[in-house]
């Protein structure tokens, strides 16, 4: 099939690139890979749930960049988080900024409105330079976004000091896989990268180490029991945030981004249940009578790697379907029955 063999690298280049989020989809459903990723079917409009959801993501992770950028490759300490949480009127004005952007689609003077934003006489045509102050039920919106905000900057000063590296960092690879058969392209955008210093006072246990940071505006869980668990597409509730940082993980590794020998330490900020006490690592715990380990990547890796081969195999495999999956909970809620993915009209589901 031509449009999947596209993610295929071949002299040296692949016209396409997987994302985490896209290699999730296919574990999810196979069938709504191949509608989104192979054949980029066109979507009805978008969940409406399933949208606020992903647009107050979007504006959470612009302000927050926008909020870290001047500590870029700088020592980041406890009095300077405490300062910005402190300065109200800067944690808005890059709340709005971020909502003028990212909800209102403002980019180099050119203004979209979303089918759901409200009618022209609402809100102004603005320019990149300005600001629009949300009104009405994004007023609500605003709120939850400077709350989530807060949050993580109260967690975060108890890891200081710690380094900030980048924020949201775009970093791309090829891996072989299929017994070096293949390459694939590989492409992400990683929420934020920082080293909490070694000789750190903070409880946080990857001291010295890079810690590769997932923000999540949902609650979840960082225990799991294996890393076949993680990509074991007969679970219904599959830990798949998992297999998202410990992907972008393998690709600060192996392209370079990261010290060879630093260590790696994914993270999840589940953010509607953070606190300032509350752990952020990835636990491994086969039972419950087990202690658990903290996830690094030097000690996951090798397995990561031997798994995420063997879906990649399969993925590529022209006499495996694309079939739908067995969970309608990833097609809709189970509980209002409303539609979570685009593409229940064409599968009937």
């Amino acid at each position: 099939m031509e449009q999947l063999q596209a993610y295929l690298v071949t002299n040296g280049v692949s016209a396409r690139q997987l994302s985490p989020s896209a290699i999730n989809c296919y574990l999810d459903c196979k069938l709504k890979f191949y509608l989104n990723h192979v054949m980029r079917v066109k979507e009805s409009d978008e969940v409406e749930e399933d949208m606020e959801a992903n647009t107050i993501g979007s504006i959470f992770h612009e302000a927050m960049k926008e909020l870290m950028r001047r500590y870029e490759g700088r020592i980041v300490t406890a009095a300077a988080l405490r300062e910005m949480l402190n300065d109200e009127m800067r944690l808005t004005l890059e709340v709005n900024r971020a909502f003028t952007h990212i909800y209102l689609r403002v980019n180099n003077d050119v203004h979209e409105r979303p089918k759901d934003s409200p009618s022209a006489d609402d809100i102004p045509v603005v320019t990149d330079r300005q600001v629009v102050q949300p009104q009405g039920r994004h007023r609500i919106m605003q709120e939850v976004l400077l709350e989530l905000v807060r949050r993580t900057l109260r967690h975060d000063i108890e890891l200081t000091p710690f380094t900030y590296i980048s924020g949201e960092q775009q970093v791309s690879t090829q891996i072989s896989f299929d017994q070096g058969r293949h390459r694939v392209g590989l492409h992400g955008s990683i929420d934020r990268i920082d080293q909490v210093q070694a000789d750190s006072d903070s409880v946080d246990q990857s001291a010295g180490g890079i810690r590769i940071i997932d923000y999540k505006t949902g609650i979840g869980r960082l225990i799991f029991s294996s890393m076949e668990q993680v990509f074991d597409a007969t679970l219904e509730n599959r830990p798949k945030y998992v297999l998202q940082t410990m992907l972008y993980a393998l690709m600060c590794r192996q392209s370079g981004l990261t010290a060879p020998d630093a260590g790696l330490f994914p993270n999840i900020y589940y953010l509607r249940n953070l606190a300032a006490d509350t752990s952020t690592r990835l636990i491994c715990k086969p039972d419950r009578n087990s202690p658990g380990k903290m996830v690094s990547y030097d000690d996951f890796g090798q397995q990561f790697r031997e798994l995420l081969d063997c879906l990649l195999t399969e993925l590529f495999n022209p006499e495996v379907p694309f079939t739908q999956t067995m969970h309608t909970s990833v097609c809709r809620n189970p509980l209002t029955k409303a539609a979570k993915c685009p593409f229940v009209d064409i599968c009937r589901r």
